[in-house]
């Protein structure tokens, strides 16, 4: 996916993160999916993953973040929608079923997570997933 690109890749895991204990393979295809749109849609420019513990909380903040095509303001809600591809054209150029990120929503629900998109159209993306630090042998982590 990446031959013909030209961006640079960025991990920022903060000193005080804690460990997390998740369903590994559920977690795991969450950051695929996003890291996978992300490539998709970055031709040159940064992709950064980001994760760091939610202040006050026992979650932590997973955001992968893109200087790609970006999403219209408009088209915002709808991206979490099944089969929803904000132009068909994008399917064309792009590929794709539309279910990519369908299913990250269904993923973080068993996970009792969430995620939310925040995008500048022509300038970039960032999908930032929070999820619940888990408990270990009745201890906190």
């Amino acid at each position: 996916m990446i031959k013909d690109k030209s961006f640079t890749f960025e991990k920022i895991f903060d000193k005080n993160m804690k460990q997390i204990y998740s369903d590994r393979n559920r977690l795991k295809q969450v950051i695929i999916n996003l890291l996978t749109n992300s490539i998709k849609f970055t031709k040159e420019g940064k992709i950064t993953i980001t994760a760091k513990p939610v202040q006050n909380t026992d979650k932590v903040s997973i955001a992968v973040s893109d200087t790609g095509i970006g999403i219209k303001e408009e088209d915002l809600p709808s991206i979490f929608e099944e089969f929803r591809q904000v132009d068909g054209s994008y399917t064309r150029k792009y590929g794709g079923t539309g279910l990519g990120l369908s299913i990250t929503t269904k993923l973080l629900d068993l996970l009792d997570g969430e995620i939310k998109a925040e995008s500048v159209f022509n300038k970039g993306t960032t999908m930032t997933v929070i999820i619940p630090v888990r408990v270990k042998n009745g201890e906190k982590t």
